[in-house]
């Protein structure tokens, strides 16, 4: 006896008796179409998406930014500008009492955006003030983790400061999480640890292999106050001495 695979399906009532019925069940070119419709379907919502994103961009753009306030940047020395709309800006030159502003996507050639600014010099000091924007933003503000750049900028500071440069960057991290534990939900331990390594090699001073280059170094007015610390000044006339 021969295992019919249809006839078992059918005994249990998982295929119709009558063949014609089957025969439209598999009817494949059905299941061709159903697809080709759902594709259209796909495409129909991106379309809706791609109107419902214009639409709200077009809202954002409606409004006009009114003030800034200053954030911490990458570098220790660094700033960015964000205004009221959490649009960032980057310095892009200062005249008489004025600090002229460009888009952070001016510096992205694949989204540049041609959106400039300007505020008073004055209220830099203050870090926010006013600002006057010139052309419109073509997209959208970025998502500013605002506690997680002071965090950045805070381990910066402490890893490079004096008397911190051989501390373990795990404690400077762990310390400073303590004062700020919001900005560690997209700030590691190991993120941390790359910026900072960063920036302590570009503060350290080059090897000297002479007496005399150590002397140079540590008397350069460049040389970081942390190294430059390590100089006492009963030492200034050894360190001066010609070596025979």
């Amino acid at each position: 006896m021969t295992f019919n695979g249809i006839d078992a399906l059918r005994d249990h009532d998982y295929l119709p008796n009558n063949e014609l019925q089957y025969e439209e069940l598999m009817d494949f070119n059905s299941f061709e179409e159903e697809e080709e419709e759902c594709v259209i379907d796909e495409e129909e919502e991106e379309d809706d998406i791609e109107e419902d994103n214009n639409g709200q961009l077009a809202n954002i753009q409606r409004q006009r930014a009114e003030t800034f306030t200053i954030l911490p940047g990458v570098r220790i020395n660094s700033v960015v500008f964000m205004d009221n709309l959490y649009y960032r800006y980057y310095k892009n030159g200062a005249r008489n009492d004025k600090t002229y502003l460009i888009c952070e996507n001016q510096k992205t050639v694949a989204v540049h955006c041609p959106s400039t600014a300007w505020v008073r010099t004055m209220d830099i000091k203050k870090g926010n003030g006013d600002i006057m924007t010139r052309v419109q933003h073509n997209h959208f503000p970025p998502n500013v983790d605002i506690p997680m750049v002071h965090l950045r900028r805070a381990i910066g500071l402490a890893g490079t400061s004096t008397g911190n440069l051989a501390t373990s960057i795990r404690q400077i991290y762990n310390r400073e999480v303590v004062l700020n534990p919001e900005g560690a939900q997209n700030y590691t331990h190991l993120q941390s640890r790359f910026c900072l390594n960063k920036m302590r090699r570009r503060r350290r001073p080059k090897n000297p292999t002479t007496i005399e280059q150590l002397a140079h170094i540590l008397n350069e007015p460049t040389t970081s106050t942390s190294y430059i610390s390590t100089l006492q000044r009963l030492l200034q006339d050894f360190f001066n001495m010609v070596v025979h």
